[in-house]
């Protein structure tokens, strides 16, 4: 073999393999480039989802928290939610249309967002109101919607929701009374058809593109590409998935739901508690993988060719400019792409290397590029959303807001403003000074002074509106700078504030009367007991006269006549004694009933033991003869009158006593109850008992349950011992059943209770 040929034979191979490792290497590099280039496409598509996604839930609850803040709703609610307010009411009924048909309704219609809005009372999430008629009535109470909801704007995950029996992504905020109470939680269901469209946009011209949700449970929330009705009907365990719902994201290529390997980013939205996943099929993805080696198959074939057919003529001129060429290859496929090749001449060789020069600078520029107008989207996509939310802000606030020149020209109002001032629209105030909306003059320089001189004022005025009419205003003002920190303009924010101030007058002006009419009640009250108690007390007395005269002449009768007289006479005069003496106790009880309204009360520490046992020695004569098994508890101190709480126990006792006469063993019990720090006294027995449906009538003068032939008595009793107990602030009730006993309830106001 000749040399030449040898030398030709080595050159090519020389040649050849440094071709084959630069082939080799833009290979590499221009594939994990286009991977890259995928994964970045796919990162930016589920960032921008994420982003609509995180806006589109804003939004909605901005307009949630909006009607819930609506001054009317507000109103409405308080009527809906106030105590024993029933449906049948029409002023009920008045405030159920109007936050309906005036509220709900237009705000599903004309901001959307919402398929139903429903309104829960707070106190236990029954459903006052709803658009759609089969909630309400309801309970949702429990639900981490409504719990939620009522103390703030609250939006849970897409879930099945068995209450329901449908799916729902719940919108959940309180609505607060004046007093900042929760009454209501106003809950909007999310209209899902809004979110898988915006899922379902198309990022990038990848037909292969493929956008869902998947939540906690691993179900579909939203329909992929590539199937229908998946959501919340089928479960999904793809290794994206996974990673995923571990509380990951990431990119990988892994088998989707199909089983077809994709290129796939995936983003764990933990507020929501499910993943966003977008998705490239790894075909479509690596397609320009399969074009750029062909491509480079193909360069590297024509490059050898070249070379053999070089080779042959110019072999020893071909050695140095390809250890150059393989050089700066290797040095751009390391990501060098400042290096440039040094180009001699007009040969294949010197235009191979100015073509990797041109790629290396191609590439260099593309690069720049795309990382610019990816930060130039960004930001602007930024500063557009800011400007969005202070427009929404502005015109959808309740409160009047405006903007005015310097010299005090308005230039923007929102709709709240021509509403309040009562103009038909935003452009009738827009280019009027702000002395047309001020009743008065001098007031309004003096805030436009203000404002001038320390940049903000806050404070009320007499407004004035288009028809003449006046309200008060409470203001807060400021002034606007520009960079240089020149005013440019002022900006205002108002709420009408004449109801309230009516309101305020309207309470003061109902205090007075009400106090003045206390004490006129007051001192009516006190001279009727006076003249009532007078008028018991000379009743009592007249009444002896009569009954002692009846007394003593039947006493002569019986003592001088009656052998003489027949047995049924004597039975009848008999009969009359009996009755006289019944009265004349009869008086006594009233005259002691009328006494106790006259009587001091001199309250003091007294040990409750000590009047019981007081009270049972004076009840001896009633337990001589008697089996009687007392128990008596450890009192606690009080303080009270002590002969005035003896005479309770008195009573007590004495009916305790006379009431378990046929009872052998007869059982009293004299103890307390301690009930959530309020101690309760009582006396309790075995006795006959009575019914209780006629315990309303225990505590009245001259009111018995039982007739005098079965149980002695004048019926007073009770009533001295409930009339004591209210004079000393407390309480008293029985408890009973027929041929079961009765217990006898007190409390005492002024309990001394050990620490």
């Amino acid at each position: 073999m000749k040399l030449a040929t040898k030398l030709a034979f080595f050159f090519i191979l020389l040649s050849i393999i440094p071709l084959t490792v630069v082939g080799y290497i833009a290979y590499l590099n221009g594939r994990e480039t286009i991977v890259q280039q995928t994964y970045d496409n796919v990162v930016s598509t589920s960032v921008l989802k994420e982003s609509e996604f995180n806006r589109w839930v804003n939004d909605n609850k901005r307009s949630l928290r909006g009607l819930a803040q609506r001054p009317l709703v507000r109103d409405f609610t308080t009527v809906l939610t106030k105590p024993g307010a029933s449906p049948a009411d029409p002023q009920y009924q008045e405030a159920y249309l109007n936050i309906i048909e005036d509220h709900f309704f237009p705000a599903i219609e004309e901001k959307g967002g919402f398929l139903n809005l429903l309104l829960l009372r707070a106190e236990d999430g029954f459903i006052l109101a709803a658009t759609e008629k089969s909630y309400e009535g309801k309970f949702r109470a429990g639900q981490i919607f409504f719990e939620e909801g009522k103390n703030q704007t609250y939006v849970d995950g897409v879930v099945f929701q068995f209450s329901e029996g449908e799916i729902h992504m719940h919108v959940s905020t309180p609505i607060l009374d004046e007093g900042g109470k929760t009454i209501a939680v106003l809950v909007g269901h999310a209209d899902l058809k809004e979110l898988s469209t915006i899922i379902g946009q198309r990022g990038s011209s990848i037909a292969s593109e493929d956008s869902y949700l998947v939540n906690a449970f691993n179900f579909f929330v939203t329909d992929p590409l590539f199937g229908v009705e998946y959501a919340l009907q089928k479960a999904i365990y793809t290794d994206g998935v996974k990673s995923c719902l571990a509380g990951n994201g990431g990119t990988g290529i892994y088998e989707d739901y199909r089983g077809i390997s994709v290129l796939g980013a995936y983003r764990w939205m933990p507020d929501y508690q499910m993943c966003l996943l977008t998705e490239v099929d790894q075909i479509e993805a690596f397609a320009p993988i399969k074009s750029l080696r062909l491509s480079v198959v193909g360069f590297g074939i024509a490059t050898a060719l070249f070379v053999v057919l070089l080779s042959l003529l110019f072999a020893h001129t071909i050695t140095d400019p390809l250890r150059r060429l393989v050089e700066s290859a290797e040095e751009i496929g390391r990501g060098n792409l400042d290096f440039r090749l040094k180009t001699e001449g007009k040969d294949e060789i010197s235009t191979l290397a100015q073509a990797f020069n041109q790629m290396a600078e191609n590439l260099k520029f593309i690069t720049a590029s795309r990382d610019e107008l990816d930060s130039e989207i960004i930001e602007r996509r930024k500063a557009e959303e800011q400007l969005r939310i202070k427009d929404f802000a502005f015109e959808s606030s309740s409160s009047a807001d405006s903007i005015s020149s310097k010299e005090g020209v308005l230039t923007h109002a929102n709709p709240a403003f021509a509403s309040m001032w009562r103009y038909a629209n935003v452009d009738e105030v827009i280019g009027l000074p702000i002395l047309d909306f001020l009743a008065e003059k001098d007031e309004a320089l003096e805030i436009i002074e203000s404002i001038t001189a320390t940049g903000k004022w806050s404070g009320e005025y007499k407004a004035l509106r288009k028809d003449g009419s006046t309200f008060i205003a409470l203001s807060y003002a400021n002034a606007v700078y520009d960079a240089e920190g020149n005013q440019t303009a002022l900006y205002s924010s108002v709420i009408d504030i004449t109801e309230r101030k009516d309101a305020e007058q309207e309470i003061l002006r109902l205090n007075e009367e009400l106090e003045q009419r206390v004490v006129k009640r007051t001192a009516q009250l006190k001279t009727a007991n006076e003249e009532l108690e007078a008028f018991a007390y000379s009743v009592s007395h007249d009444l002896r006269s009569p009954l002692r005269a009846i007394d003593g002449f039947s006493r002569i009768i019986m003592d001088e006549h009656l052998s003489d007289l027949p047995s049924e006479v004597q039975r009848y005069l008999g009969l009359v004694r009996d009755n006289t003496l019944d009265m004349d106790k009869l008086i006594d009880s009233l005259l002691a009933f009328s006494r106790l309204g006259r009587q001091d009360l001199t309250k003091q520490r007294v040990f409750p033991n000590e009047i019981v046992n007081l009270a049972l020695k004076e009840l001896e004569i009633d337990l001589a003869g008697r089996a009687v098994e007392k128990t008596i508890a450890e009192l606690p101190e009080c303080q009270a009158d002590p002969s005035l709480l003896k005479l309770v126990y008195i009573n007590l006792l004495s009916n305790a006593l006379k009431f378990t006469r046929g009872r052998d063993p007869a059982i009293i019990e004299i103890g307390f109850i301690d009930r959530e720090g309020e101690l309760i006294y009582f006396v309790k027995d075995n006795g006959v008992g009575f019914d209780m449906q006629y315990a309303d009538k225990l505590f009245g003068v001259f009111q018995r349950l039982h007739r005098a032939d079965q149980f002695e008595g004048t019926g007073v009793g009770l009533a001295n011992v409930q009339r004591i107990i209210h004079r000393h602030g407390g309480r008293i009730w029985v408890e009973a059943e027929v041929d079961q006993g009765a217990t006898f309830y007190f409390t005492c106001e002024g309990v001394i209770k050990d620490d």
